[in-house]
């Protein structure tokens, strides 16, 4: 989707400019109201967020850095050999780390927790590498939303990386969001979203919600019946 088309449902739902804060620009204010969708929109588990990638370790470090789009991690496997990792805290991880210590053999590591300091998340691993290696995990996670700034607004240009299918959805909170920040009435029209028929096609469609086919109907026990043939 273009960011000029979000822009547009913005302005085109209330009409004009959105209000703004004090020392707000209009143009941040808009960019708000985008990521505030965004960030909305990207609290369901997508099947359209999720990336592959594999991890390099480094010798004697117990963490391992992350993209900066990372938000969730979906699995976490040993290259070597292809088993998952066990995840545990980071105080199991600690704990461990205080009274086996250790060191891994040629990746096998065995268990990892997923850490946030200072605002970025890392990766704490178990037992530590004892050599730097490259794409010893592979591991799928959901990407975070791309926050819009002002200037991106201003500018009138750029893409949102989403999938046809899910823009739909996103207009809706698009709209419900710069609507309900002028009239107050948020709670309700995102709640109009939340049940409504285009959250559920695209869940659907994403393949993280199932179609309701209705009751099934009974089996008839004479057509699957077996039984000996005779000569």
């Amino acid at each position: 989707m273009d960011l000029s088309v979000a822009i547009a449902h913005v302005r085109h739902s209330i009409g004009a400019y959105p209000s703004v804060a004090p020392g707000q620009t209009a143009d941040e204010r808009v960019a708000e109201i985008i990521n505030h969708a965004g960030r909305q929109l990207y609290s369901r588990p997508w099947r359209f967020r999720e990336q592959a990638i594999t991890l390099d370790t480094t010798a004697t470090l117990r963490v391992v850095a992350l993209p900066d789009a990372f938000d969730e991690l979906v699995t976490l496997t040993r290259t070597v050999d292809g088993k998952p990792l066990e995840m545990g805290t980071v105080e199991d991880l600690d704990q461990l780390a205080d009274a086996l210590g250790g060191t891994n053999v040629s990746g096998y590591l065995a268990r990892a927790s997923v850490a946030w300091t200072g605002g970025s998340p890392q990766l704490l691993i178990w037992p530590t590498p004892t050599t730097s290696e490259t794409g010893v995990l592979r591991m799928r996670y959901r990407k975070s939303w791309t926050s819009v700034t002002g200037e991106d607004v201003g500018d009138n240009t750029g893409t949102i990386s989403l999938p046809a299918y899910a823009e739909q959805v996103f207009i809706a909170y698009l709209r419900a969001f710069a609507v309900g920040y002028e009239d107050e009435g948020m709670t309700a029209r995102l709640a109009e979203v939340e049940a409504g028929p285009i959250l559920q096609t695209t869940l659907m469609k994403d393949g993280i919600q199932n179609r309701d086919v209705g009751r099934l109907k009974p089996q008839r026990g004479g057509t699957f019946r077996r039984g000996r043939v005779r000569a």
